[in-house]
């Protein structure tokens, strides 16, 4: 019998902040990050840095007027801290989502 790995193996990208982070600054270049963890929740939020060296290119991508300023999620830390990478992550799935949104009405 080979090995099998764990159920409660936490996929690297999970387990690294600077992983979830790097995530967000390949996926959406030009976008802040803020995170946290306390002892009630895993927190993050991410935006596009408008006032930043991508700023033109953001204006243009995601127009302030049909953009939220930001994307926010609060994670319950209950079994562990890999929760603020997730919260992370999480926004950036909305950040994506919203853009293929602003994408399809163009």
């Amino acid at each position: 019998m080979g090995s099998r790995p764990s159920a409660f193996v936490t996929p690297r990208f999970t387990a690294s902040l600077e992983s979830a982070r790097s995530f967000v600054a390949g996926t959406l270049p030009g976008f802040w990050v803020s995170s946290g963890l306390c002892a009630l929740t895993g927190h993050a939020s991410i935006g596009a840095d408008y006032n930043g060296p991508d700023g033109e290119r953001l204006h243009r991508e995601w127009p302030t007027d049909r953009t939220p300023c930001d994307w926010r999620e609060d994670l319950p830390p209950g079994d562990g801290p890999h929760r603020e990478c997730m919260a992370i992550l999480a926004c950036a799935v909305r950040a994506l989502a919203h853009k293929l949104q602003l994408e399809a009405s163009a």
